[in-house]
């Protein structure tokens, strides 16, 4: 259930003390920029149709259907969800967890969250059947930040993936990351594995404008890992 305008409101005209008050606040909070504010506080995440959205749409009905479209369909595009991060920026809206602490612990938990994605996506494949059989045209693996995974679990989540889904010769696999994660070990894993697109969470290369995003990684780190030879095409992104 998508939150009320009056309560969209309330919550902008409530901003975390410790932080400067974002200039959008003032752009959301507008009367004649009420559509934006619901759109906003609708989804998040920006476009997507989740099941239990729409009113006199059972939940069955939606899966039976999501299954008859996929019986006959152009390669879709695959996203696959990892919501850790090791520290949440301030510009974050997304819903993510947390994993802070000594690598073998933040290793354990990050390769946990693997478990539960696969458990989840054969929940989906029980339920949709053609979802097995739709030709993949991208499959991004996004966040929170998936570059916190150790290798293992990289290696057990794309393989997993490729074995269960019609992945092609032609598809294409992008995975998401921050410069501090995105390791040479990784990236060389990443390209083995055939991954031919990263998004790297760069933000900026400003050392001001990354303190004011609480950002944990410098430009320097920035360049880099885009830098790493050896690994897949490196774009730029906001999205981590």
């Amino acid at each position: 259930m998508a939150m009320t305008y009056p309560a969209a409101l309330d919550s902008l005209r409530r901003p975390d003390p410790d932080f400067p008050v974002p200039e959008v606040v003032g752009v959301l909070a507008a009367p004649e920029n009420r559509h934006l504010l619901e759109y906003v506080t609708e989804d998040p995440f920006g476009a997507h149709v989740f099941p239990g959205d729409v009113a006199d749409y059972p939940v069955e009905r939606f899966l039976a259907d999501l299954d008859a479209q996929l019986a006959d369909t152009a390669p879709i595009h695959l996203w696959s969800y990892i919501p850790t991060c090791a520290y949440r920026c301030r510009f974050c809206q997304y819903p993510v967890v947390l994993v802070k602490g000594p690598q073998s612990l933040v290793d354990d938990q990050a390769a946990e969250w693997v478990d539960w994605n696969i458990r989840e996506a054969r929940l989906w494949l029980r339920r949709v059947p053609n979802l097995a059989r739709a030709p993949i045209g991208e499959f991004n693996v996004f966040g929170g930040t998936p570059s916190l995974l150790p290798v293992d679990a990289i290696r057990r989540l794309l393989d997993f993936y490729r074995e269960n889904f019609a992945f092609g010769p032609d598809t294409a696999i992008r995975f998401e990351g921050d410069p501090s994660t995105l390791t040479p070990q990784k990236l060389e894993t990443l390209a083995e594995l055939g991954c031919t697109k990263v998004s790297s969470g760069v933000q900026s290369f400003d050392d001001e404008v990354l303190r004011e995003c609480g950002r944990e990684h410098t430009p320097g780190c920035a360049w880099t890992s885009s830098a790493t030879p050896g690994g897949p095409a490196s774009t730029g992104s906001a999205s981590t």
